[in-house]
C-alpha cells in the first residue's frame, strides 16, 4: 500500500484489537455531507489501519486528519504505531495531539 493512502475511517469492528476499535479502509464510503463516523466527546475511539507492509526510508511523514470542527473543544490524538504479523507487540514510534 503506497505511503499517499488515503484512509476512510469506517465504524467495521476490527477483532481481536486492543483496545478495541473500528477500521480504516483506503476505500471511499460514498457518504456526502455531514455523517460523521463518530462525534468527537469525551470517550476515546480508536481506528486501525489494514496491514501496510514493506521497508520505509527514514524520514519526515506527514498524517493529516480532516475533520469539522465542532462548537467546543475537540482534542484528537494520533498515535502511529507497528506491531508483529498476529498484532501483538505494538510499539509506539510516534503521537501527536491538538485541539482540531
Amino acid at each position: 500500500m503506497p505511503l499517499d493512502t488515503t484512509f476512510h475511517l469506517v465504524n467495521t469492528g476490527v477483532a481481536g484489537t486492543t483496545p478495541a476499535g473500528w477500521l480504516m479502509q483506503p476505500t471511499g464510503t460514498g457518504a456526502s455531507g455531514f455523517t460523521p463516523t463518530q462525534l468527537i466527546d469525551g470517550t476515546a475511539h480508536f481506528w486501525y489501519s489494514p496491514p501496510i507492509t514493506g521497508v520505509y526510508d527514514a524520514g519526515t511523514y506527514d498524517l493529516k486528519l480532516w475533520t469539522d470542527g465542532g462548537a467546543g473543544p475537540a482534542t484528537v490524538t494520533v498515535e502511529l504505531g507497528y506491531a508483529n504479523p498476529t498484532g501483538g507487540g505494538y510499539v509506539a514510534l510516534a503521537s501527536a495531539t491538538q485541539d482540531v
